[in-house]
């Protein structure tokens, strides 16, 4: 029996035991490069027992959250599908403000629930049926849009598609956060995140399918065009992803039913001796409103909204940028496809070193500057070819700060209401980015390729670069303080914030 820290519990192992290696004083540099917590920062995955329970929670707990969240990009984003394939024509949603209006609807509901979602986690209620549940129901919410007699119904709709959607990512990030120690999360994070992003870069080919099923049925006295059918098939694979989650997700570690006694304790080890917070505490109307009133959520959630802005703008607009070019439907569609696939690649690199070097915002930074670039060449490009290559950077970069920033907003808290009332906040601030992005890309702008909108993501890079310079400069003075002065951070001795 190993004891790993000295607040930590025992791991109770027959055979095996954690190979908690200490850090010498240089790990805990006040720079970017290494370790930079106080504590016994685990040192990951050491025994061969490790290794298996990590990736049998790997498997049971990643691949179903990134097929649900990937069904809610889809029917979120698959506005712009619909529109290239009859539903201008049919609703008249070409006209005046109506695709803006529709887009817009959607932020408002999925903002406000947010934080009440991931209270009720934290309160109790259990994951499986809750994320589960909520995919379900956006899922009817989707449905629903493929039977709109006119424009408004669809945008009536958009509002419990949102407040639906608002249940599912901060209540996923949240339970992915609570499994695995502070630098094995961004990999986890970025791998349900980058997942669902590429897999949902792929509706661009799923739209072009079920389009074909136009002609197929009638509804109203006339043949359904393919705009139906892309929000009615998109709802059939969101069922199939609930049933997935429902049979699948886990609890919280504490509670995992899949786990024998002997690997919930190594996981509740594994945690405690990274950030002592693997007993989950009593929420509080006082803890929850305690976290409210800490500046560093609030600082993250003013770079999440960086970061998302230029993703819901390419996730809505780049396929009518693309069409812009002069490509046909077909071609539209299938090239709307390859930036996201190149973003899950190179999102994934980023992740890895970034968990391996344990650092966050030089490499946000680096995703700031690729996305502001990419934005840039997209707007001004002289052909087609060179537009095309600014959209893979654009879409690279923003596409890879998003989880990013998620769990660097983790990584520098302690507690499960922190961690709730944290990812909750993160996410609701991300919807922000999206309003901003409806009401900047304007259908007047088409003409000039949207560059009052494109303009607009270049200045949500140069935020995130200048916020979270500021934000950098604040932490690594609270480090100082407690090397130098013994100052306690969240609550925890020798807790050093992430950089």
């Amino acid at each position: 029996m190993a004891t790993l820290a000295a607040d930590a519990a025992p791991v109770h192992l027959a055979d095996e035991k954690i190979d908690n290696k200490q850090h010498d004083e240089q790990s805990h540099s006040d720079g970017y490069g290494a370790h930079d917590s106080g504590l016994k920062t685990y040192e990951g995955q050491g025994t061969a027992l490790e290794k298996r329970l990590m990736r049998k929670i790997d498997f049971r707990l990643i691949p179903p959250l990134c097929f649900m969240y990937a069904c809610a990009l889809i029917d979120r984003v698959n506005l712009s599908f619909a529109r290239i394939n009859g539903m201008d024509g049919e609703l008249g949603t070409f006209r005046g403000n109506r695709y803006t209006i529709i887009v817009l609807l959607f932020f408002p509901p999925y903002i406000l629930t947010e934080i009440p979602a991931n209270l009720a986690l934290k309160a109790g209620v259990n994951p499986r049926l809750w994320l589960a549940g909520s995919t379900f129901l956006f899922g009817l919410a989707m449905l629903g849009h493929g039977f709109a007699r006119n424009w408004y119904t669809v945008a009536g709709l958009r509002v419990p598609l949102g407040a639906f959607e608002g249940l599912l990512f901060p209540g996923a990030v949240f339970l992915i956060s609570s499994w695995y120690p502070r630098y094995e999360t961004q990999k986890r994070i970025s791998a349900f995140y980058l997942g669902a992003t590429g897999f949902a870069g792929f509706s661009a080919i799923f739209a072009y399918a079920f389009s074909l099923l136009r002609g197929t049925g009638r509804l109203y006295g006339r043949a359904m065009l393919g705009w139906r059918w892309i929000f009615i098939m998109s709802a059939i694979m969101t069922f199939a992803a609930a049933i997935i989650g429902l049979l699948t997700i886990p609890n919280f570690p504490a509670k995992a039913t899949f786990l024998t006694a002997e690997e919930r304790q190594l996981v509740l080890d594994r945690i405690n001796v990274d950030r002592s917070d693997a007993n989950e505490e009593k929420m509080t109307k006082a803890g929850v409103f305690q976290q409210l009133r800490d500046w560093k959520i609030w600082t993250m959630g003013f770079l999440f909204l960086c970061s998302t802005l230029p993703s819901y703008a390419f996730s809505y607009f780049l396929p009518v940028i693309i069409l812009n070019f002069g490509f046909s439907l077909r071609d539209t569609q299938l090239l709307v496809c390859p930036p996201y696939i190149a973003a899950i690649v190179i999102g994934m690199t980023s992740a890895y070193f970034s968990d391996k070097l344990r650092i966050r915002f030089p490499f946000i930074a680096a995703g700031a500057v690729v996305s502001a670039t990419g934005s840039l060449i997209l707007g001004y490009g002289k052909s087609n070819g060179v537009r095309y290559f600014g959209a893979f950077l654009a879409v690279i970069g923003c596409s890879s700060n998003a989880p990013a920033i998620v769990s660097w907003s983790q990584n520098n808290v302690t507690g499960y209401t922190a961690r709730a009332v944290t990812s909750a906040v993160i996410v609701a601030s991300g919807g922000l980015g999206g309003i901003i992005a409806s009401v900047s890309f304007q259908s007047k702008d088409a003409a000039t390729g949207y560059r009052p909108g494109l303009w607009t993501t270049v200045a949500s890079q140069i935020a995130t670069l200048i916020v979270g310079s500021i934000y950098i400069f604040t932490l690594r003075r609270e480090n100082l303080k407690v090397k130098q002065e013994g100052k306690i951070l969240a609550n925890t001795p020798g807790f050093l914030y992430t950089l």
